[in-house]
């Protein structure tokens, strides 16, 4: 499967060098976007990703979501707005 674009955010500082030489799969390196930012559950921030980045594909683009944050205070009201809100 072929994915256009990968997004990936992560709170914990690495070495860009590193995740593009060393840990990113060569057959992915031109679908990723890597944010080393953490991600928000407020829905007017642009690193709230599910209103900055999956709120512009449209109804006929597959997107696979993978929920991991480990912290709830974000994780959940994230998750919620996966579930209630019909424009994501």
């Amino acid at each position: 499967f072929h994915f256009d674009h990968i997004y990936a955010a992560e709170i914990t500082a690495f070495d860009p060098q590193k995740v593009f030489e060393d840990l990113l799969p060569e057959k992915y390196f031109a679908s990723y976007h890597w944010i080393n930012a953490g991600v928000s559950a407020d829905k007017e921030s642009k690193l709230n990703l599910l209103r900055s980045i999956v709120s512009k594909f449209d109804e006929d683009d597959l997107i696979v979501v993978k929920l991991d944050i480990d912290y709830s205070d974000i994780e959940v009201p994230l998750a919620h707005q996966l579930l209630e809100d019909d424009s994501i």
